[in-house]
């Protein structure tokens, strides 16, 4: 018999006992099997199992012996085949050409799809009891493929993982590492913790075990660097529970290979150290993401990065702005608090009142008679629920959109046994249908307003030909010089276009402003390309507020100076420092935590109660992130975003009435698009000035 022949046999026998002892295992032990039969596994775990190893690797040794004759084994991959991975054509066709011999039926072509993706994991869960899908050059499963690697062991219960040369031991009780706890990568927000009592174990699927253990390495690695302990805000999220949440389909946290952490060092020199590390080839190359309170670092095998946000808004850096005291907390939408705890806004159970125990998101107990009383209370404040005593989407959103309107900048979705958000449903106060605003065009004190012929031309962020709707600080950029132009939209496109064209970029008018402006931004960045680079990290050139002023005054025609100031955030640092200049004929930028990375919108207007915005984005509804975002379709969540908000759309669009009735007519509807206005001359209180920093910082454009 041939040595390739004999070699595949030993592979075969080898599977097979290690199936026999998982169900040896799953079967409970030796105290629920016959004598005879632990007897018999017994033999397997302690003589035939390594004698098959011992006999696969000394087959592999002999075929390398025996050069280029011995099937491929002389062959080697130059680089990663598989999921997430390097992917170069010669090393997917000799994956394709080894794993056909090890019974697949893959075109030989070179390309890598879902087909050569199957045959790998089918391969790795046969030969190795799991399957990441990936392969490295010179890790386990390219040894296997290519007759050099050591059997896997089938004695306990283990998992390995491909990157790793030795074979990663993980024992029952889950991955462990020296610094960091399997529980800590998993959410008590997630639905599976509470159907689980917790238990990792039973939370994450164990074929994931070793994509998890491989993170806590890399982990060890930067906590090491850091110095200081570190927070898991994120870990693992079941499917269910990143849909909860706002994650991307494909996203990282599903398979265990991502992590979204935090410390008491500020997070962009955790970023930079991380970054610093990858390029040093410390840990894996992967995702790196620059959150405002957080950090997002994953293992997928190929370089991503990104600042500031990952999802839908990129806040301009201001180098050398003041440090803001108050620490901000995470309220990212990708991010869970594992802790089980929640921000200083959640209702803490005091005494016992109307309520037997909590309503709401988490753990709380959802007591039908609760939840039916919460109903009750929640209608008279303008929601529009079935008081059935059934706990869902509806009543949780319902909860946070009240929350929203008592001044909670991150509603929670909990209501505790006579907390804040319980004593206000009772008596009825502190909600926004209960505030008294003043309807007024013009504010008596500030002569500062607008009216329906306004100069100022509103623009959709979400309709960038390049980037989609990341981009709300060109777009109000663009607002701005359009506003300073008089609506002289095409004699501003002339302008950029002439302007890249001295920086030899050939452009024309028909090109979206917004554009235009990001690809001057480009083009004049000092440092040459698309980023700049701020306290050692690297960002867009076109999300730094210096360059975006630059750029501003380029338009000399219309554009006499730009200044960037920091205002307290209330109607006295308005009047003091921001309605001069609009009265001067200004044109005004601001910087907020109306989203979860931050965000940029214009100033319309200041009023005696509140500030009138447009949004590029669309109108903040149930609190920070939480939009009708313009041109959106009109799914079952926006409508009752709408429907169960309606006392918070009365005041967000009282300077916007004609908004106003098409949400309405839309819902009514229900089916349709949202308006691609829809952030126009939305107005906000003082409180949520102060709630969503709305003017942290603030750049003025002034009129020449």
């Amino acid at each position: 018999m041939a040595n390739g022949e004999k070699n595949a046999q030993l592979k075969q026998l080898n599977a097979k006992i290690i199936e026999w002892v998982k169900l040896y295992q799953k079967s409970g032990g030796r105290k629920k099997l016959p004598q005879e039969t632990v007897a018999f596994f017994d033999k397997i775990k302690t003589a035939i199992l390594p004698q098959t190893q011992q006999a696969i690797k000394k087959q592999g040794a002999t075929q390398r012996e025996q050069g280029p004759g011995a099937v491929v084994a002389a062959k080697k991959l130059s680089d990663s085949v598989g999921k997430g991975c390097a992917n170069k054509k010669p090393d997917v066709k000799l994956v394709q050409e080894l794993l056909n011999k090890n019974g697949a039926s893959l075109t030989t072509d070179g390309l890598y799809g879902n087909n050569t993706l199957k045959a790998i994991k089918a391969y790795q869960q046969k030969t190795f009891g799991w399957a990441d899908g990936a392969i490295s050059a010179n890790g386990k499963t390219a040894k296997a493929l290519l007759g050099e690697a050591p059997a896997p062991s089938g004695t306990t219960t283990t998992t390995t993982t491909e990157t790793t040369e030795e074979v990663v031991e993980i024992k029952g009780t889950g991955p462990s590492s020296g610094n960091f706890k399997f529980s800590e990568f998993v959410s008590k927000n997630d639905p599976v913790y509470k159907r689980n009592n917790g238990d990792p174990v039973k939370i994450v699927p164990q074929e994931l075990w070793p994509n998890i253990q491989k993170l806590m390495k890399q982990l060890d690695v930067i906590r090491g660097a850091l110095g200081v302990a570190m927070n898991i805000n994120s870990g693992y999220r079941s499917p269910e529970h990143n849909a909860n949440v706002g994650g991307a389909t494909n996203s990282q946290h599903k398979l265990g290979t991502a992590s979204d952490i935090s410390c008491s060092i500020p997070p962009r020199k955790v970023h930079a150290v991380i970054a610093g590390l990858i390029d040093a080839g410390q840990i894996s190359q992967g995702g790196l993401g620059l959150y405002n309170s957080f950090v997002h670092y994953d293992i997928r095998g190929s370089k991503a990065r990104w600042n500031e946000s990952s999802s839908d808004y990129m806040t301009p850096i201001v180098p050398n702005a003041p440090v803001d005291n108050n620490t901000d907390t995470n309220t990212d939408n990708n991010t869970d608090n594992n802790s089980g705890t929640v921000d200083n806004t959640t209702d803490e159970p005091q005494t016992v009142g109307s309520l037997t125990a909590a309503v709401g998101a988490g753990t709380s107990p959802n007591h039908n008679a609760d939840v039916e009383k919460v109903q009750e209370l929640l209608n008279k404040n303008g929601a529009s629920l079935s008081v059935d005593g059934k706990y869902g989407n509806n009543t949780l959103t319902a909860i946070k959109a009240y929350q929203a309107s008592i001044g909670m900048g991150n509603p929670d979705g909990i209501i505790g046994v006579d907390g804040t958000t319980w004593k206000a449903l009772v008596k009825g106060e502190g909600g926004i249908g209960k505030v008294t605003i003043d309807t007024s065009k013009l504010s008596e004190d500030t002569g500062i307003g607008y009216d329906d012929n306004d100069k100022d031309t509103y623009r959709d962020q979400r309709d960038n030909p390049m980037l989609g709707d990341v981009t709300c600080n060109v777009t109000t950029l663009a607002m701005q010089l359009i506003s300073l132009a008089s609506g002289n939209e095409m004699e501003l496109k002339q302008t950029a276009v002439d302007l890249l064209k001295a920086k030899g970029k050939t452009m024309t008018t028909d090109i979206q402003l917004e554009e235009l402006l990001r690809q001057l931004c480009i083009a004049y960045n000092k440092e040459g390309g698309e980023y700049v680079t701020l306290s050692g990290s690297k960002y867009k050139c076109w999300q730094v507020a210096y360059i975006l002023d630059q750029v501003s005054e380029l338009f000399t025609k219309y554009v006499g100076k730009t200044v960037t100031i920091y205002p307290s955030l209330d109607k006295a640092g308005y009047d003091a420092k921001i309605v001069p200049a609009l009265k001067e004929g200004a044109e005004i930028m601001l910087s907020n935590k109306m989203t979860h990375g931050g965000h940029i919108v214009k100033l319309a207007s200041v009023r005696a109660d509140g500030v009138v915005l447009n949004d590029p984005y669309g109108c903040l509804v149930e609190g920070a992130g939480k939009y009708l975002r313009n041109g959106e379709q009109l799914t079952g969540t926006k409508k009752s975003r709408i429907l169960n908000n309606k006392n918070i759309l009365e005041v967000r669009l009282q300077t916007n009435t004609s908004l106003k009735k098409k949400l309405y007519d839309l819902a009514a509807k229900g089916e349709g698009n949202l308006p691609g206005d829809t952030g126009k001359l939305n107005f906000y209180t003082w409180a949520e000035v102060k709630t969503y920093k709305i003017g942290k910082w603030v750049n003025i454009t002034y009129k020449k």
